[in-house]
């Protein structure tokens, strides 16, 4: 799970449902304060998902040390 708390308890009490990644968290809070986004930054807002109802994701990815992981809305995936 991924808590966040906008200023002046915007969205509060929302729960979206969807694959987020913390890598899209700094490009969130620079759309929230107000400042865009660099090109080379990775990442997207998650202010249009909060917003929309949009799912951000189709799926995800991560990687820590030897293991690789891939994930969908029914399936987990790690290789060790």
């Amino acid at each position: 799970p991924l808590l966040i708390k906008f200023p002046n308890n915007q969205y509060a009490g929302q729960r979206i449902k969807g694959l987020v990644q913390l890598i899209d968290l700094y490009p969130t809070v620079l759309d929230v304060i107000g400042i865009p986004k660099p090109e080379n930054l990775p990442g997207n807002s998650l202010k249009s998902v909060i917003e929309n109802h949009i799912p951000s994701h189709e799926r995800i990815y991560s990687q820590r040390h030897d293991q690789q992981m891939v994930r969908n809305d029914q399936w987990k995936l790690i290789y060790d």
